[in-house]
């Protein structure tokens, strides 16, 4: 599985991915598809804001429930038209720890 992080920012992009078409790859997308159901309230960026919570857990870096970046993810609240520093603050550790991944 190769993602790549933007040049501007710590974030890992969800637009473009390769996988090898192995079992561990396609339960890797399955998981991560399976997000969709669990979108917090507030602006997360689907896929975007999602692949850095899953990478997280794959790497067995947070526990799959109740985790700091998993309150975070899923306390988010606010609207993309109010992307306030506290909205944003609480993920820019989760996406600095996915640099570990």
């Amino acid at each position: 599985i190769i993602l790549y992080e933007r040049t501007w920012n710590t974030e890992i992009a969800a637009g473009n991915y390769l996988v090898t078409n192995s079992e561990a790859a396609r339960s890797f997308l399955v998981r991560w598809a399976q997000y969709e159901k669990e979108i917090p309230p507030g602006f997360s960026s689907a896929d975007n804001g999602a692949i850095h919570l899953h990478l997280i857990r794959s790497v067995n870096l947070e526990p799959e429930k109740n985790g700091t970046c998993g309150q975070k993810y899923y306390s988010l609240t606010e609207p993309v038209t109010n992307l306030g520093e506290l909205n944003v603050q609480g993920m820019i550790f989760c996406n600095e720890l996915c640099q570990i991944c």
